[in-house]
């Protein structure tokens, strides 16, 4: 059986990000999904339909530290298997130390990753702690503050509105 890492208190960083990028999507309240579903969170309206699917990340450093997000192929792979089965849109949010980011995971996107071997050194033990991972420019992302919910964005046209046509 596979190791479980995720705590309380990574559950406890995960709502709060929810929390601070709701009011990206109007209209929306988010429903946190069962421990081992492909997104953390479904995106329903005022009559509980399901609008879009989010899988929220933090991490521990600042968005400038590196120029990629890499994250898990194998996660994107089943989610966006389970949205496009669905026909439902597909967001990422990652919370950096300094800012809170929103990418919209679109073919084209996907198309326009490289596909690395990454993951965590600290877990020699875990086979699936070094893995192929998708790395995302961190440029792609629609970036906002934290603590004032401000948005602003990066020096190009980052703010797409989040649409179902693109997957």
């Amino acid at each position: 059986m596979a190791q479980i890492y995720e705590t309380a208190e990574d559950l406890r960083k995960e709502r709060q990000t929810m929390d601070d990028v709701i009011h990206q999507f109007p209209g929306l309240t988010p429903i946190k999904l069962y421990q081992f579903c492909e997104v953390d969170f479904a995106l329903v309206d005022n009559h509980r339909t399901v609008d879009q699917f989010v899988e929220v990340k933090n991490r521990k450093n600042k968005i400038g530290q590196y120029p990629t997000l890499t994250i898990s192929l194998q996660k994107i792979s089943d989610a966006v298997n389970l949205t496009r089965f669905l026909t439902k849109p597909l967001v990422l949010v990652i919370g950096w130390t300094d800012c809170i980011g929103t990418v919209k995971i679109t073919k084209s996107l996907l198309k326009s990753c490289p596909v690395v071997f990454n993951g965590r050194t600290d877990r020699p033990e875990d086979p699936k702690a070094l893995e192929p991972q998708l790395a995302i420019k961190t440029s792609e992302f629609k970036i906002f503050t934290k603590n004032l919910g401000e948005t602003f964005l990066p020096s190009r046209e980052a703010a797409k509105p989040l649409s179902h046509s693109a997957l």
